[in-house]
């Protein structure tokens, strides 16, 4: 329907570092179907294949640039920014409290916009969005590439409590480990510094301190308390329509490997691949493994 309109980046992307940059990227909006207009970013040739990148929750498209930019030499990429992203700030005509039905209707729009792609990934709660999405019958992707997907299997009862935990009733004990636990999801065999700024400047934050860290986690509670997924029969449903790469990082808080394999151990259209000395947002630190994983499946 060809429904895009120009518009300039978001005001957040100012802070990316200056060797990560948004240039070779493409910034459009088209309407939602259910209220507001998508901030739609592309990248890559257009003769090549289409490929949609579906972000998680409370995270800007900004984090996945690097991943955008090494799937982009095979692919025409194209991600949006997720209805109620705090990062748009006042650039977010869609920010109220998004419900599941807002987001799947969001990602069929895109879908549809931009060639109905045979190939997704999916970051987190974008995986929960996508298997949504297939469930209902709203896309019919062929395969699908999902990092750290979130509501698969149970999560680590040792260190899910400190983020997950009422947000009013954390004490600062609780905050400070929740904080070394966050700061674990970046953890790279190589130095920290590049990429600690890179994750600092897309998401906007800066846990100095602890009363930042509980603002951040209050927002994150308060917002994932309006979903409902299903997960368990979204994703059974995912996996006998579609064939589906699962990238587990090994030292994931939110998704833990272990409990992953042993739900997927039986299924013939599911395929892991491990990622190694990563957390829950490898996007900072292993772009161009997680895009090999993925091409790699894909091809």
């Amino acid at each position: 329907m060809n429904a895009r309109l120009p518009r300039t980046f978001p005001s957040y992307w100012k802070q990316i570092p200056s060797d990560i940059t948004s240039s070779f990227l493409t910034c459009t909006a088209i309407p939602s179907s259910v209220g507001g207009e998508l901030i739609c970013y592309q990248a890559g040739k257009e003769s090549a294949e289409p490929l949609l990148i579906v972000p998680p929750l409370h995270v800007p498209a900004a984090a996945l640039v690097r991943v955008i930019e090494a799937l982009s030499v095979h692919y025409l990429v194209t991600t949006y920014e997720v209805r109620g992203s705090a990062f748009l700030g006042p650039d977010n005509a869609g920010f109220a409290l998004p419900r599941v039905e807002k987001l799947v209707a969001d990602l069929s729009d895109v879908y549809n916009e931009f060639g109905r792609p045979l190939r997704l990934f999916g970051w987190c709660n974008g995986a929960k969005v996508i298997a949504q999405a297939v469930r209902t019958g709203v896309i019919a992707p062929d395969r699908i590439s999902l990092l750290a997907p979130s509501g698969i299997a149970g999560t680590d009862p040792q260190t899910t409590p400190s983020v997950f935990g009422a947000a009013d009733g954390l004490t600062d004990l609780e905050v400070s480990r929740a904080r070394k636990l966050f700061q674990l999801s970046i953890k790279s065999t190589a130095t920290l510094s590049r990429d600690d700024e890179l994750m600092n400047a897309v998401f906007g934050l800066n846990f100095d301190t602890a009363e930042k860290f509980r603002a951040f986690v209050a927002a994150k509670l308060k917002r994932n308390t309006s979903q409902n997924y299903e997960n368990s029969e979204n994703f059974a449903a995912l996996f006998k329509r579609t064939r589906v790469l699962l990238i587990l990082p090994e030292e994931d808080y939110f998704v833990v490997s272990a409990e992953v394999h042993e739900a997927v151990r039986d299924i013939a259209s599911v395929r892991t691949y491990d990622l190694a000395n990563a957390g829950h947002a490898p996007v900072f630190s292993h772009s161009d493994e997680i895009a090999f994983a993925t091409y790699s499946f894909f091809s």
